[in-house]
């Protein structure tokens, strides 16, 4: 210590002692940040004008995707977590000829199925096609480290239902028009 001429020093300046309160602070505020309630789940398979007006914009964004040439986007679309139908659809994808048949791709028809699908029956430029949809939770994180906050939110995917989980009848006319399956659903 050395001459103050009257002043006292600063006892956090020199021991380092404001790290301690900074880093309990810290911690606190990243525990509970990551307790904060997430997103309420939707009713799985609800169907109501909202719902027609997501699947509908996703029938749009993944129609689009496919005429751009967008890879990433097009997956986006597209439930990851049926491996045989992503796969399915990732080789339409490589035909570039299939983005103009499914103009204008129209929803014409909704109906839950099961608690987590909506079946929907769509027009396409070569005709109505039965499709499923599946809404899932998607978690991603908010910032960066070191608050890690993880949120989930919904979103729709083009999807398959799993074999018990299909219904036990298929659509094959609407309106007296013919519906054919998913060629990746099958």
């Amino acid at each position: 210590m050395g001459i103050t001429w009257g002043r006292r020093p600063d006892p956090l300046s020199s021991t380092g002692a404001w790290r301690v309160p900074f880093a309990l602070a810290l911690v606190a505020a990243s525990v509970i940040s990551a307790f904060a309630p997430a997103e309420a789940p939707p009713p799985p398979n609800e169907i109501t004008s909202a719902t027609r007006g997501e699947l509908q914009s996703l029938l749009d964004l993944h129609v689009d995707r496919s005429e751009q040439r967008d890879d990433a986007g097009y997956r986006l679309t597209v439930d990851p977590t049926r491996v045989a139908y992503a796969a399915c659809m990732q080789s339409r994808f490589a035909s570039a000829e299939r983005a103009t048949s499914m103009r204008p791709a129209r929803l014409v028809h909704l109906e839950p199925v099961g608690s987590t699908y909506v079946r929907g029956i769509v027009l396409e430029g070569d005709g109505l096609v039965e499709r499923y949809f599946r809404r899932a939770g998607v978690s991603w994180n908010v910032v960066k480290p070191p608050f890690y906050i993880w949120r989930e939110s919904w979103r729709w995917y083009l999807s398959v239902p799993l074999p018990q989980e299909l219904p036990a009848n298929a659509i094959r006319q609407y309106e007296g028009r013919p519906v054919r399956a998913d060629d990746c659903a099958v």
